[in-house]
């Protein structure tokens, strides 16, 4: 995954106008957590991993519900990041990230109710803040 990837794909979060599980998968696929594309349309509870029968090793994995949970957006703060700021106004949510003693914020916004969007659009951020330019 590159960080233009990771950039593209928190854009996607931002534009998102609730909850989607191809998203989910999606954001799953950046963050190392699966390192090939499953079977879409197969899920089931959130983070569950089950054991394929169809041919050896195979499997369906059923990504965290990163834009509707708080609670799995959360997972993808970056070890020795931390949640700076935190806005709802009527346009929607805003999240802000910066490396614990740094000055660096970067953040991701969501015209939803949902924080979970805005958090998981600024957790992308952060992790591609921290890749090298390529």
């Amino acid at each position: 995954m590159t960080k233009a990837n990771l950039l593209a794909l928190a854009a996607r979060c931002e534009a998102a106008t609730g909850a989607d599980r191809e998203l989910d998968l999606d954001v799953a696929l950046a963050g190392g957590l699966i390192s090939k594309p499953v079977e879409r349309g197969c899920w089931v509870d959130p983070g569950e991993c089950i054991d394929g029968d169809k041919e050896p090793g195979s499997g369906t994995f059923v990504a965290p519900a990163y834009s509707a949970s708080l609670d799995a957006a959360m997972t993808l703060v970056p070890e020795g990041w931390r949640v700076w700021a935190v806005r709802e106004d009527e346009t929607g949510w805003w999240c802000g990230l910066s490396p614990d003693g740094g000055n660096v914020v970067v953040g991701g916004w969501a015209p939803t109710p949902s924080f979970a969007l805005a958090l998981t659009a600024a957790c992308l951020r952060a992790i591609a803040e921290e890749m090298p330019d390529v």
